[in-house]
């Protein structure tokens, strides 16, 4: 059911008292599921909670675990108002049957005392788990269809916890979005490539950074070295793979790029230039990147 603490704590703690978890799944055994983020959204987690929230557009999308067993338990809930303390939500009509187990509503009211709209949608996942996604903003600028379809979007990926895995739940991102010049890389990838020896030996070097719209990023990095000697040449190579999430931003003139590892936040100046054949170019500490054409995003 839509209880009150939920409401109370969302905004309490997202607006008064900002408590942002890092390093944690979405999705965990308090809340019962698994769902995957919105690009650009970022998420924020508390009591079992989750909020998702956008540097680039007006909205607030809140997830929580409910106690449904069949779509007619939520078709039912949906149908009624509820009323506690400084939340009023009314259902502009009826409630549209998506599937077998999902149901969704537009709604109107007061959010703890703030007028609203939304699309409010509850599930219930195979294993029995069970939640609702209401996705909202103010009423000047609401749009109906994108909200719905915002709502929609996060149900699609929601999954019961025991088919996900460590590898597949995305962490929580601890950068405050993809940055105010993110389009100077978001989808794209870059490398940086280089080589040089002589008849002693000699090494090659490639590095490609691939910066996913959603605010991940993976860098792959291979090189090898020969060397020369009595017997002829000898040779080895080493490969590293690393993934997070990035940020780039301009500020007074300069980009910064901030990628997260292992939890850290790395911070690199990013020195931009042009090529002889109008190519742009990344310098990235003293290595030299180029656009090496789509990011391969999963």
């Amino acid at each position: 059911m839509m209880k009150n603490i939920i409401f109370q704590t969302v905004f309490m703690y997202f607006f008064l008292l900002p408590t942002v978890h890092f390093g944690q799944s979405q999705g965990n055994p308090s809340l019962g599921f698994q769902f995957t983020p919105l690009p650009n959204w970022e998420v924020y987690e508390t009591n079992g909670i989750y909020m998702l929230t956008s540097p680039y557009e007006a909205g607030l999308i809140v997830i929580w675990k409910n106690t449904y067993t069949q779509v007619e338990e939520i078709r039912a809930e949906l149908s009624q108002p509820y009323q506690e303390s400084t939340t009023s939500l009314r259902p502009d009509g009826p409630p549209e049957v998506l599937t077998d187990n999902v149901a969704g509503v537009f709604m109107s009211g007061s959010f703890t005392g703030v007028d609203c709209r939304g699309y409010l949608i509850g599930f219930v996942l195979p294993d029995g788990q069970s939640g609702n996604i209401f996705a909202t903003r103010a009423p000047e600028g609401f749009d109906a269809a994108y909200f719905r379809k915002l709502a929609l979007q996060i149900t699609n990926t929601v999954m019961p916890l025991s088919t996900a895995t460590n590898e597949n739940i995305p962490a929580v991102n601890p950068l405050q979005g993809t940055g105010n010049a993110a389009e100077l890389l978001a989808g794209y990838r870059i490398a940086s490539i280089s080589s040089g020896g002589d008849y002693s030996g000699g090494y090659s070097s490639k590095e490609v950074i691939n910066f996913c719209p959603n605010g991940t990023y993976e860098l792959y990095r291979e090189s090898s070295f020969a060397i020369g000697g009595e017997f002829g040449m000898a040779s080895q190579g080493d490969q590293e793979t690393i993934s997070g999430f990035w940020q780039l931003d301009r500020s007074s003139g300069q980009y910064i790029l901030k990628l997260t590892v292992d939890g850290n936040i790395g911070t690199e100046i990013v020195q931009m230039t042009t090529d002889s054949y109008g190519d742009t170019r990344f310098k990235i500490q003293d290595a030299n990147y180029g656009y090496y054409g789509q990011a391969t995003c999963n």
